[in-house]
């Protein structure tokens, strides 16, 4: 039974794909890894929710966000590439994926 939700499920942009390797080596066990699944956002994933048992994930973007850049511009920018980036990606699984 998929019956869970999992909520605030991080993922991030892999043209950030450097950074966050950078960011996962300060913390991870298995930076590559990590990497490779919070970048991927619907094959993977939703390979390892049907393992769990989780029927429906709510993503929510990681760093590096819109509140580190001080150009208004700029900030607008990375939040609308962020924004249609996760929207192309839910609208392939919509009964599986939803996105703050």
């Amino acid at each position: 039974m998929l019956g869970k939700i999992a909520l605030e499920e991080a993922f991030a942009l892999p043209r950030f794909e450097e950074k966050t390797r950078w960011w996962a080596s300060l913390f991870s066990t298995d930076a590559e890894q990590h990497v490779r699944e919070i970048t991927d956002i619907d094959m993977l994933r939703i390979e390892y929710a049907n393992k769990h048992g989780v029927g429906y994930q709510i993503l929510s973007y990681t760093a590096p966000g819109v509140q580190d850049i001080w150009d208004p511009d700029e900030a607008h920018a990375l939040a609308v590439e962020i924004n249609d980036y996760i929207a192309e990606r839910v609208s392939k699984a919509p009964d599986r994926l939803g996105a703050f």
